[in-house]
């Protein structure tokens, strides 16, 4: 299933969502093969919704792609168990949130996702955490996004086995925290082989900190 815009031309949409309903999301995509999202803004302004985009289970080939969260109350975008395969990876790109409130993530992968790629996103805060891993997660690749102006930019947090496989890639991100704020917050000890971190050419400006 394809949803884009006629002449792909971008649409804002304010959804309605009634209090109460779980997950409290603008737009639930769980268990799908091959869906595909283009060139949609959701305005939260005025909403129930916490969250513009909440993405579960197996969705092997699902691709969300020019796809805008403006002023969430929770999350842009959260990924929780979202896993496509190393041929299909789950991909976020083009994508953007911009936060206009105090603890707000800009995107959030929780319960082991796997198979995940974001590429060329923009998180704008004010806000907690602009990319935030909770828990393990494998296969998950981060490249060529902007993060700016959270509390943190980018925080590796939850229980971590200690013989649990961990894969996660930062790339060629850039990672704007002003006045002495976090860049990069690592929370766990790797120490088996199956575990792994790795940043590479990600440009972070020279007063913010990395901390473990």
């Amino acid at each position: 299933l394809t949803i884009t815009t006629k002449d792909n031309m971008a649409v804002t949409w304010t959804p309605g969502v009634t209090s109460g309903t779980t997950p409290q999301a603008a737009l639930v995509v769980s268990g799908v093969d091959g869906f595909k999202l283009s060139n949609l803004t959701i305005d939260l302004q005025g909403t129930a919704a916490d969250t513009g985009v909440w993405v579960g289970r197996t969705c092997p080939g699902l691709t969300l792609d020019n796809v805008a969260v403006l002023r969430p109350k929770g999350s842009g975008f959260r990924f929780h168990t979202a896993a496509g395969d190393s041929a299909r990876p789950v991909v976020l790109s083009r994508s953007r949130v911009k936060s206009e409130r105090g603890g707000v993530d800009g995107l959030v992968l929780a319960a082991n996702c796997r198979s995940v790629r974001v590429v060329g996103c923009r998180f704008d805060g004010p806000g907690a955490n602009g990319i935030k891993v909770d828990g393990p997660a494998t296969d998950v690749e981060f490249a060529h996004n902007r993060v700016s102006r959270f509390d943190t930019g980018v925080l590796l947090t939850g229980s971590l086995e200690p013989t649990q496989a961990y894969s996660v890639t930062f790339a060629n991100n850039t990672v704007v925290m002003p006045g002495g704020k976090t860049a990069f917050a690592i929370g766990h000890q790797f120490r088996d082989a199956r575990q792994s971190l790795t940043l590479a050419r990600n440009y972070v400006n020279k007063d913010a900190r990395v901390s473990d």
